[in-house]
């Protein structure tokens, strides 16, 4: 992350490993909060039902960023592709 800000402060595109692995990063991160507060929900008993209860929106908050195409497992694959490019040369 921090190699690829430096780059983009520098007013250059950060190069293409780069970019994926600041990508593959967010979807990780992403992807373990969804867990961890999927978690929460599941051991908060019924109260955490409740659609006042503000578990019910960190929820579905985290189900949503799932689903955002910038977030999306096809970034891993495509981590992987550059990869496996790399290695075949």
């Amino acid at each position: 992350m921090a190699a690829a800000w430096e780059s983009a402060k520098a007013g250059a595109t950060p190069p293409e490993e780069q970019q994926l692995a600041v990508t593959t990063a967010s979807v990780y991160a992403v992807e373990t909060c969804a867990d961890v507060v999927g978690d929460l929900f599941r051991y908060g008993g019924a109260r955490a039902l409740a659609l006042s209860n503000p578990m019910q929106r960190h929820l579905r908050n985290s189900l949503a960023a799932r689903q955002h195409v910038a977030l999306s497992e096809e970034n891993y694959e495509a981590a992987g592709r550059y990869l496996l490019k790399g290695a075949t040369g």
